[in-house]
């Protein structure tokens, strides 16, 4: 029986797991019964699913029977716990939802004026939007009154109202959504997901026979779509590019939006008569300011091309090792994320990439601890995961992502915003450049490309090699570490000089990227400047490149922080 080892314990620290976290991956509101404790309602399946991972130390899929006779009310009711037939009115599971799915805390989450304005709402229509006897006609209602209707009372209302608040909450963000949720059956994996895993290994079995064909793949890849073949060489002269290895192929493909991106791979597939897939879930996206995994022909001096392909075969003969692995590190611009995603890519059955979303969601969903160096400590992460959950890689990969959606949503975007102070060179020299070009960017230029450093440490030991000097060189690694791993789009920039000047501020818009082209300072970040001038600070500012003033101390006794 899937609940054997589940107790009245684990139960108990399931509600309890649930009022922490909210429901579980996979998991939504129920639909007819819930579970009543201390006189709070819960839905069944999810405090079932938390009390199973509690009991079994890994996660169930949401596709277990639920209701009347099933193994998952039994076991609650052998414990003592009381089954309820819920109420027909979905209001106040709605404001359940609302208050553990946070996308602004709406009236400041507060029970009571949440109930009070969605009583008024209801008002407005002509039957009782809370019905939960009637979801359908409900939700094609709210569609038709609230977005293929321009002159309605409710609408007309709505405008009058802070921040069109009526209809946000209504809206398909909110509401709308909820019952979506409940209304659609939870599947684990869909009849059209994950489709393209099968595209992806015909795909690199097709690709074995094309080493010495290279050019004919950049034209496959040209005749699907894919722009910006352009190389350069020992001249610093702009050429075609004429090689590639199989890795870079796949990337090429993923360095757009979804859309385009499922439509190239759909076109390649035509062409070579291969599985058409009918979507991308959980497929990373290629930076398309690092497409390639080789640099420019005028810098490729150790047959990286040739490396690539030979690691690429290595994949197929279970032939990668420590060393093999190491070696395609020492590639210019190739880092472990960067070489997991390529793996994942060519096989997304065997291996796993260990990237922004998937690090933070392995470490705290199965408490698996995602660093790693070595090709054998990368296997062992793999084999943890395997260990844990029956999921395939290509789902978690996916999942990943809804998690730190989720995550997101229920720490609220403002609170993730970070504010930077920044100078614009010594002596701010270069502000009128940057303002200008919407860029931020920083010097220490012998460094390369920051993505390829996977920790402060790496940082530390490039700027010993590259400028020598004694000290911990603390201010300068973290610097370039957060500019390239921590800072994020949203966060806020605030330009100074020296001491005492502040020089304006601006949004981030772009993640990191290394352009070699620049003559100096190519570490950058695209920046929209919102504000130019000069006002003097009010208490002294810190010298550094860069700094996280979001926690700053102020010295100010006017203010807290920064």
């Amino acid at each position: 029986m899937l609940f054997d080892k589940v107790n009245k314990e684990h139960i108990l620290q399931g509600l309890k797991d649930f009022e922490e976290k909210g429901y579980p991956d996979g998991f939504g509101p129920s639909t007819t019964y819930d579970v009543v404790y201390n006189g709070k309602s819960y839905p069944p399946p999810s405090i079932m699913a938390y009390a199973y991972l509690n009991a079994e130390g890994k996660h169930v899929e949401s596709n277990f029977n639920v209701g009347k006779g099933s193994e998952c009310f039994n076991v609650l009711e052998h414990y003592g716990f009381k089954i309820e037939k819920k109420s027909k009115s979905m209001k106040n599971e709605f404001i359940n939802w609302l208050i553990q799915n946070p996308r602004h805390n709406y009236l400041n989450n507060d029970r009571d004026k949440l109930e009070e304005a969605l009583d008024h709402y209801n008002t407005f229509f002509d039957i009782d939007i809370y019905d939960g006897a009637n979801q359908k006609e409900i939700y094609e209602l709210l569609i038709n009154e609230l977005y293929k209707k321009t002159d309605t009372a409710f609408l007309k209302y709505s405008e009058r109202i802070s921040n069109h608040l009526p209809r946000a909450l209504l809206g398909k963000k909110n509401y709308i959504k909820f019952l979506s949720e409940i209304s659609l059956p939870k599947k684990s994996i869909e009849k059209e997901s994950y489709t393209w895993v099968k595209t992806h290994l015909e795909l690199a079995a097709y690709l074995k026979d094309y080493k010495d064909r290279q050019p004919e793949l950049i034209a496959l890849l040209k005749s699907a779509g894919v722009t910006e073949f352009t190389d350069r060489d020992e001249n610093d002269q702009d050429i075609d590019l004429v090689e590639i290895d199989p890795f870079t192929f796949f990337c090429y493909i993923y360095k757009y939006g979804v859309q385009r991106r499922l439509q190239i791979l759909q076109s390649i597939a035509r062409r070579l008569g291969i599985h058409h897939p009918m979507d991308e879930l959980g497929i990373p996206s290629s930076n398309a300011q690092k497409v390639w995994m080789f640099p420019f022909k005028k810098l490729r001096n150790n047959n990286e091309i040739e490396r690539l392909w030979a690691f690429f075969f290595s994949v197929f003969n279970e032939g990668i090792s420590n060393a093999s692995f190491e070696d395609i590190l020492t590639i210019r611009g190739i880092a472990r994320t960067k070489l997991t995603e390529a793996l994942f890519n060519v096989n997304p059955e065997k291996y796993f990439p260990i990237n922004g979303p998937t690090k933070p969601y392995i470490k705290a969903v199965f408490d698996i601890d995602p660093k790693f160096k070595t090709y054998d400590e990368y296997r062992d992460i793999l084999e943890r995961l395997r260990s844990k959950t029956d999921k395939p890689f290509y789902q978690l990969s996916y999942e990943a992502w809804v998690w730190n959606e989720k995550q997101s949503n229920k720490t609220g975007n403002l609170n993730d915003i970070k504010y930077w102070l920044y100078a614009p060179g010594r002596n701010a020299e270069h502000w009128d450049t940057f303002y200008n070009d919407g860029i931020m960017a920083i010097g220490w230029d012998k460094l390369g490309d920051l993505s390829q450093y996977e920790s402060k440490e790496d940082v530390f030991d490039s700027l010993k090699e590259n400028y020598g000097g004694e000290g911990d060189k603390k201010n300068n690694v973290t610097a370039n570490y957060e500019f390239a791993q921590t800072m994020k789009v949203g966060d806020i920039i605030i330009a100074k000089k020296g001491r005492s000047e502040l020089l304006g501020y601006g949004e981030v818009v772009s993640e990191y990227y290394y352009d070699p082209n620049r003559s100096g300072y190519k570490s950058c970040r695209r920046v929209n400047w919102k504000l130019k001038g000069s006002w003097e600070a009010n208490h002294s500012l810190v010298l550094k490149t860069l700094t996280d003033v979001t926690v700053y101390k102020s010295e100010s006794i006017e203010h807290e922080y920064y």
